[in-house]
């Protein structure tokens, strides 16, 4: 799947791009679950969305099953992270830039999660969103297996996209951003 990259500029007020064009991320949770040496540890590649392709949402939705690790985690502690890079696509790799430099931008996002209540718009939302854009998710087993839908409750936002640090962006700026 090919997604056009709208390159963030040291003074772009849209943040919104990872969510809108690129669709496998990283999302990190609290492991409760398995304890352990890994105990306190991040870990969790999910493949997620905000919306089909030309309506994007900027919550990102993700199909997890209770049976997952991941799952249980979430449920047991909500607390989860989302990195998205530029790297993620070809842009980083076109203009030679290496995924650690500042201008092969990356945001981070933190907040909660929670479940999409079924039978509601959202989740008809979340299924179109994520079913759109990752197909083989209609072909994952559904009996007994407990797959639900989640999003992400977004809370703080850093964006890493030039030299000179990070940049705190107000939540209801991103979700204002025009695409």
């Amino acid at each position: 799947m090919s997604a056009a990259v709208h390159v963030i500029q040291p003074s772009g007020d849209c943040v919104q791009w990872p969510a809108d064009t690129l669709v496998a991320r990283a999302s990190a949770t609290q492991p409760g679950s398995q304890g352990g040496s890994i105990c306190g540890a991040h870990f969790r590649i999910l493949s997620v969305s905000d919306g089909p392709v030309d309506k994007s949402s900027g919550t990102p939705y993700a199909y997890i099953t209770r049976l997952d690790l991941c799952g249980k985690d979430l449920l047991t502690d909500d607390r989860a992270s989302l990195a998205v890079s530029e790297a993620q696509s070809d842009y980083c790799k076109k203009v030679d830039l290496d995924p650690e430099d500042p201008r092969c931008a990356r945001v981070l996002l933190s907040g909660t999660v929670e479940e999409v209540k079924n039978g509601t718009s959202e989740a008809e939302f979340a299924k179109e969103a994520l079913f759109s854009r990752h197909p083989v998710m209609k072909t994952w087993p559904q009996k007994n297996h407990n797959w639900i839908f989640v999003k992400m409750n977004i809370k703080n936002i850093y964006v890493f996209d030039y030299f000179g640090g990070v940049r705190n962006v107000a939540v209801e700026d991103y979700y204002n951003a025009e695409l």
